[in-house]
């Protein structure tokens, strides 16, 4: 289950890190919708794939394989005399949960401060789309339409 997290955040970091490459600048939002989720669906399935055959039948492959264990993996031995050991995979583990679990407590307080924001101000209709009004000095955010659109509209009715 570790490795599976491992291998699965590894192809995320990955995958995010060529998206941001490659489509951070165009303005095709349905197509970066798409490939946001399609990464998603990669990433899961990754770590489950078997490149073990492929890797078998390819000669140069498998002549990177056994230069790369002979060159740069040592010869490690290994005894147990009497030490406690530290099981690194649970260690990962618990840093691993620690980390979602801040994350997902983080995202539950945006949204309650979200959720809150909304209840406490006004409605109000620019261009036939509802907007609410912010009390405090807040920085105005959209989440469907754009800033300009609003703009447009509070002109429009000066």
């Amino acid at each position: 289950m570790i490795m599976y997290l491992l291998k699965l955040n590894i192809a995320l970091i990955l995958l995010f890190s060529f998206y941001k490459l490659m489509f951070t600048g165009d303005t095709f939002f349905s197509w970066r919708r798409a490939t946001l989720i399609g990464m998603y669906f990669v990433a899961i399935l990754v770590p489950v794939m078997d490149f073990s055959v492929w890797l078998s039948n390819s000669e140069g492959m498998t002549s990177i394989a056994n230069e790369y264990a002979t060159v740069v993996l040592p010869a490690v031995s290994t005894s147990s005399q009497g030490g406690e050991v530290l099981l690194w995979e649970l260690v990962v583990l618990i840093v691993y949960s620690v980390v979602a679990c801040v994350l997902l407590l983080r995202f539950l307080w945006q949204l309650v401060s979200i959720i809150l924001l909304k209840n406490n101000s006004q409605s109000s209709y620019i261009c036939d789309t509802e907007v609410y009004l912010l009390t405090d000095d807040e920085g105005p955010f959209s989440f469907l339409i754009g800033y300009s659109s609003i703009q447009r509209g509070i002109r429009a009715m000066r």
